[in-house]
């Protein structure tokens, strides 16, 4: 016969359990069999691999197989909220098969900042242990958008985004002589949205005209520039 030991938990510093495993039969009487347990960290962890321009989001799944037999919730965690963000908590709902069933939780990676970040994901319940996912996000510069296009002596709302966490003050400039902006710089509040209005001013025969619009943070002079291309047709 073959015995199967699922542990939940990890045993206090790693020490040795005893239990007894116990048959009975009428014609032969019963067997006893001592068993010794030892229930120990986890060998490896999982991995997430991020990778997401400046002011981009991305997400990934992280799966779990849980074995509650009563229904539980599960806390999560992460060191870096800033790069980082999950639900704080989750409900899992019983299962009554020993090969469990799988839970699936949303990590998204947010980056305030170029290069690489690394965090762990932590998922613990008290009844039903913990579960670690290492989080490996790179963060590169903003890819470029566009082309807005705008009419002869039309105008277009540029919405720009600050991913930082705290208020920062941004610059706004274009290339060319026929487009222009509504203000050159502005304060935009954390993680929020504000609007840059971009004219454009035509010139008889002159035909389309291409430009970019460069919006740099003043206080980080050494980061490159969000680059948003423009045209003003003829």
């Amino acid at each position: 016969f073959e015995v199967d030991y699922r542990p939940l938990l990890e045993t206090d510093a790693g020490k040795e359990e005893d239990g007894t495993l116990s048959f009975r039969c009428e014609e032969l009487g019963a067997y006893n069999y001592k068993l010794v347990t030892r229930a120990n960290p986890p060998t490896a962890l999982s991995t997430l691999h991020f990778e997401a321009p400046l002011g981009a989001t991305q997400v990934e799944t992280f799966t779990f197989r849980v074995f509650n037999t009563k229904q539980t919730t599960f806390s999560m965690t992460v060191d870096q909220p800033l790069f980082f963000e999950v639900a704080q908590k989750i409900a899992v709902d019983p299962t009554s098969s020993w090969d469990g069933h799988d839970v699936r939780v949303e990590v998204t990676f947010e980056p305030e900042s170029l290069g690489e970040v690394q965090d762990t994901l932590v998922i613990s319940s008290q009844d039903s242990g913990e579960y670690r996912c290492a989080l490996r996000g790179v963060c590169t510069p903003a890819l470029p958008q566009g082309p807005f296009v705008l009419q002869p002596g039309g105008s277009k709302d540029i919405s720009f985004r600050n991913v930082f966490n705290e208020a920062r003050e941004f610059s706004f400039t274009v290339d060319h002589p026929r487009f222009s902006v509504s203000s050159g710089s502005v304060s935009i509040p954390s993680k929020s949205n504000k609007p840059v209005t971009v004219k454009f001013t035509a010139e008889a025969g002159s035909g389309a005209v291409s430009a970019k619009l460069f919006v740099s943070c003043t206080s980080l002079p050494d980061m490159p520039p969000w680059v948003y291309y423009l045209q003003g047709e003829s």
